[in-house]
């Protein structure tokens, strides 16, 4: 029997198996597998060359007569027990390493001939296998690099020969540092230089006007690259888009670019076509971008994962949370893998449908339940928590855009205690939470002072109160937003005397002037309970705090005493329609003027009134106890 690494033929002349050096994934795993039956020894340095003596060439080295690849291992590998460990542990290796691989039922080759080529590649090989992957590098973290990186001629040139690619590097990292003028100078000097500039140096120059929103020096560009006679390819076109967005010209622009590029013979690919889908949400112009995408299929262009995570946007802001899933299905179906910004857009879309079904009207529910519509926000919140789950499934870990959708998700469900078991997972994955992500805290106590059960409110008022502390532990500081938010907690539950504590405490703590928006919630609040002492003393409030209140808030504590002064009728509200035998049809029901007149009270005297009828219904009771009581008495005798 013979075989070799390439290919094993094993007794019976049939090729059972094949394993190729390149796919390492099958040979890590066998080695691991090897390893943990015992078959192999643990983690050894290096799996070392085999060869036959009349397979390789034979050299001298240290006086003996040796083949290329044992001299390589005799020269390289490690001393085992005092002895050079060549031949026989090498062997011995590949021998387990393919009983280990063998189909089920087939005994392994006795002799194994390894090619000349393959020998020197064995070296090492182990280590390279039990390496961790290098992951990909993203292009956040490209972005962060360009960024970070020294311009200066004297010290970018230091360590960095002068070529057209370290020439084009230093123009892209120029226009990601958002400096178009140094870029265009660097450019005029590598030519000066002599280097003749590409398409990718071109392309560099391009994005550093297009980040700028320069629109007339990139035309320039392409300009140039015409005189040249260097053809623009796709990745000019898009960079000349989004020129033309950085200077705030509009989707329209970005229409007349693309009929350009269609022109001038561009083969159009995703990126070109995704930022004009980009351009129209830009406008909230959904439905166009929808005619983008399927643009894009018609002219059989496969859309990528940022088009697919600009559609999840799309349909995020129109609260399509059904549409939203669909696009998630169809990626899957067109094999396009999703990235962390896809799952984070998929959780916005979530997150819109909390919100959306938390404030829907009683009526409205009920009309959707008859018809079999799970209306629960929870349904909603269980899927984005779902989705953080694909995210760990899919080798990305979530960062604080990802944890930050999911707090919108809680706080559109109004899910206090979902909010804070979502910010203690951030905390224990060693993020650093920010302040936006206790604003969305913030605003999940608001919305449950609204929305949930009054034995939930105080919780969520004394989550909102431990907010402060908790800042104070991460050395965030109190910004005025938070303060805002912690005081609407209060005012939605219409706490009035701990809001006004809480505005003039907050505040004095920050070191911030009080606010209008502070003040906007605490005079809401006021016209809601019908206070209008309170609005005039927090009208002398803004006032003494150098605020000027608008027209509208000056002529509140008037609205309120009107409000107070109008009658209202307290008459339970009648049928809409109402089947009349005497017309023989049906009437619209209504009061006769004398009970009309008899249920109108002023809205001051409807206490008084309420209080009035219950004091008499209490006397009435009174009497009928009384006159049950006597006739008992009276029967007894």
């Amino acid at each position: 029997p013979s075989a070799t690494l390439g290919e094993i033929r094993w007794n019976d002349g049939l090729r059972m198996k094949r394993m190729s050096v390149t796919p390492v994934a099958a040979l890590a795993r066998g080695c691991r597998n090897a390893r943990h039956m015992g078959r192999l020894p643990c983690a050894p340095s290096s799996l070392h060359a085999v060869s036959s003596a009349s397979a390789v060439p034979a050299r001298t080295v240290h006086g003996h007569a040796v083949g290329h690849a044992a001299a390589s291992a005799r020269l390289r590998a490690p001393r085992l027990d005092g002895v050079w460990s060549t031949h026989e542990h090498a062997a011995s290796e590949l021998q387990e390493l393919t009983s280990a691989l063998k189909p089920a039922g087939v005994e392994p080759p006795s002799e194994l001939h390894v090619p000349v080529e393959e020998q020197l590649n064995l070296n090492g090989l182990y280590e390279a296998l039990m390496r961790p992957i290098a992951t990909t590098s993203q292009r956040d973290s490209r972005l962060a690099f360009m960024g970070a990186v020294d311009t200066s001629p004297a010290a970018f040139w230091q360590q960095r020969e002068r070529n057209l690619a370290t020439c084009t590097l230093l123009i892209r990292c120029l226009g990601v540092q958002r400096k178009p003028e140094e870029a265009s100078a660097a450019f005029d000097e590598m030519e000066a230089s002599g280097i003749i500039g590409s398409h990718r140096t071109f392309a560099a120059l391009m994005d550093a006007f297009a980040i700028s929103g320069r629109v007339e020096e990139a035309e320039g560009v392409l300009k140039a690259m015409a005189r040249r006679r260097i053809t623009a390819e796709a990745p000019i076109w898009t960079s000349l888009m989004r020129a033309h967005l950085a200077a705030g010209d509009g989707a329209q622009a970005c229409v007349r670019v693309l009929d350009r590029a269609r022109r001038a013979g561009v083969v159009e690919d995703a990126p070109l076509h995704t930022m004009l889908l980009c351009a129209h949400l830009q406008q909230h112009e959904q439905d166009k971008a929808w005619d983008v995408f399927h643009d894009m299929r018609k002219r059989n262009i496969q859309p990528d994962a940022v088009t697919f995570s600009a559609l999840l946007l799309a349909c995020a802001h129109r609260d399509q949370f059904e549409q939203a899933e669909g696009v998630l299905m169809d990626m899957q179906l067109s094999g396009v893998a999703p990235t962390l910004v896809t799952h984070n857009a998929f959780i916005l879309a979530a997150a819109a449908r909390c919100k959306a079904l938390s404030d829907l009207p009683k009526g409205r529910r009920m009309w959707l339940k008859k018809l079999s519509v799970d209306t629960s926000p929870a349904s909603a919140l269980e899927k984005a928590q779902r989705q953080v789950g694909a995210i760990v499934e899919g080798g990305f870990e979530p960062d604080e855009y990802t944890y930050l959708a999911l707090l919108r998700a809680c706080a559109g469900a109004a899910d206090v205690a979902a909010a804070q078991r979502t910010l203690t997972r951030m905390l224990d994955s060693e993020l650093r939470p920010s302040p936006r992500h206790f604003h969305q805290l913030l605003v999940a106590c608001c919305r449950a002072q609204q929305l949930r059960h009054s034995s939930e409110q105080e919780e969520a008022l004394r989550v909102a109160l431990s907010v402060v502390p908790s800042l104070d532990a991460l050395g965030l500081s109190l910004d005025r937003i938070t303060i805002e938010l912690i005081i609407a907690s209060h005012a939605c539950a219409n706490r009035v005397t701990r809001s006004l504590e809480l505005l003039e405490a907050l505040f004095s703590k920050a070191g911030l002037p009080q606010s209008e928006g502070a003040f906007r919630t605490l005079l809401q609040m006021s016209e809601r309970i019908h206070r209008p002492q309170l609005a005039r003393r927090l009208l002398d409030l803004m006032e003494a705090a150098a605020l000027q209140p608008t027209e509208e808030q000056r002529a509140l504590p008037d609205k309120i005493d009107r409000w107070f002064a109008t009658p209202k009728s307290v008459h339970p509200p009648l049928r809409k329609l109402a089947y009349s035998p005497l017309r023989a049809g049906f009437i619209k029901p209504t009061l006769p003027p004398k009970s009309a007149a008899r249920w109108t009270v002023l809205p001051g005297q409807q206490s008084e009134r309420r209080r009035e009828r219950k004091r008499l219904r209490a006397q009435k009771h009174q009497a009928t106890l009384a006159a049950g009581r006597a006739s008992i008495s009276s029967s007894g005798m």
